[in-house]
């Protein structure tokens, strides 16, 4: 979806950028965007509100992909909800040992194994439990401290500009 005209050598850009994303995996840190971008005729002004126009219609894109995604997780969970519907109603329907079968589907019983666990996992000794531990930095409260004049070693508040396209 394009919002915004881009000028036809920007437009040449994106497409080999597309190229190289398809070739890498969506990988683009490889690109050499610079110097496509110092090949281009014109003002440097015109090659920045270019520029611009382009981020803006990656960021049209790129909603409309995740408005996309949203949807088709939501087609995808209620799938996966009526297979386990279905399958619960065929598990009472069909008699324990029983197959049916036509040139479409085949249904038919199958023995396994499972552990079943009655206790808490605490519960069970040591060497069957596994533990997960995640440690990461909690950034809002370390900003309050400080902001509040408290010194934590290996924190600092870094000024930093940040660009807008609106």
């Amino acid at each position: 979806m394009k919002l915004y005209e881009l000028n036809t050598e920007i437009t040449a850009i994106e497409s080999k950028m597309m190229a190289y994303a398809e070739e890498h995996e969506g990988d683009v840190s490889g690109f050499e965007l610079q110097g496509e971008l110092d090949k281009l005729e014109g003002a440097r002004e015109d090659k920045i509100i270019n520029l611009a126009l382009w981020y803006k219609n990656c960021a049209s894109d790129e909603k409309a992909i995740a408005v996309e995604r949203k949807n088709l997780q939501a087609r995808e969970n209620t799938l996966k909800n009526r297979q386990e519907w279905l399958k619960t109603v065929l598990t009472h329907e069909v008699k324990e040992g029983e197959k049916l079968k036509d040139t479409r589907v085949s249904i038919s019983w199958k023995a396994s194994e499972a552990v079943e666990i009655t206790v808490a996992p605490e519960a069970l000794p040591a060497q069957y439990l596994r533990k997960k531990v995640t440690i990461e930095a909690d950034k809002k409260p370390i900003m309050e401290a400080l902001k509040s004049g408290i010194e934590i070693v290996g924190a600092k508040i870094v000024n930093r500009n940040n660009i807008q396209v609106k």
